[in-house]
C-alpha cells in the first residue's frame, strides 16, 4: 500500500459512500454472474450503523484525492470469532494492496482483543481473486464448527447465496 492511503474507523457520514463502493466493487463480479447468485446488498444502513457503534467498520482513504474513501472492511463478532461481512475496494484502486491493508488492520484488532481468537469469512469459490487471495494471507477452508458459524452459513443461504458456490474460511492469528 502506498503512503498516500490511511485507514481509520468509519463515521455515520461515510455510510452512503460505503454503499456506493459496494455497488461499484460488485461490478467486478459481472464476468462470473452466470456462475454466481448475488444478493442485492450486504451493507444496509442499519448494519453499517451497528458496525460503526461497535468499532468494526474501517475505511481506507486516499489523501491525494481529498480523503476519498477507496474501500472498506465491515465486520461483526460474537464470542471469540470476528466475522468479516465484506471487504470492498473501488475497482480503480484494485490490486494496490488496499484490501490486504484493511485485513491487516483486522488482524491487529483481533490480536489486541484478548476475547477474540480467530477471523472468519465466507467467500466465493469460483472467483479467482477471492479464495486464493485469502489463502495467501493464511485463511483456511473450514466447516462450520459452532452455532455462530452455522448461523452465519444459514444467513448466507437465506440472502440468496448458493452453498456450492461459497467457502467458509478462518484465520487464527499467531499472538
Amino acid at each position: 500500500m502506498r503512503e498516500n492511503f490511511f485507514i481509520c474507523l468509519a463515521k455515520e457520514s461515510d455510510i452512503t459512500r460505503i454503499q456506493n463502493i459496494e455497488k461499484q466493487a460488485d461490478t467486478r463480479f459481472t464476468p462470473f454472474q452466470d456462475k454466481l447468485s448475488l444478493p442485492q446488498t450486504i451493507c444496509t444502513a442499519s448494519s453499517l450503523n451497528a458496525a460503526i457503534k461497535n468499532n468494526t467498520l474501517w475505511v481506507i482513504q486516499n489523501t491525494e484525492q481529498h480523503s476519498e474513501i477507496c474501500g472498506f472492511l465491515f465486520g461483526t463478532y460474537e464470542g471469540s470469532i470476528f466475522f468479516i461481512e465484506e471487504v470492498s475496494v473501488l475497482p480503480k484502486y484494485g490490486r494496490q494492496g488496499l484490501a490486504t491493508a484493511l485485513l491487516q488492520t483486522v488482524f491487529r484488532f483481533v490480536i489486541n482483543n484478548p476475547t477474540l481468537k480467530s477471523i472468519a469469512l465466507i467467500t466465493f469459490k469460483a472467483v479467482p481473486w477471492n479464495q486464493d487471495f485469502y489463502q495467501k494471507l493464511g485463511f483456511q477452508a473450514i466447516n462450520p464448527y459452532n452455532d455462530f458459524l452455522r448461523k452465519r452459513w444459514g444467513d448466507e443461504l437465506q440472502m440468496g447465496f448458493v452453498a456450492e458456490e461459497r467457502v467458509l474460511m478462518e484465520y487464527i492469528p499467531i499472538t
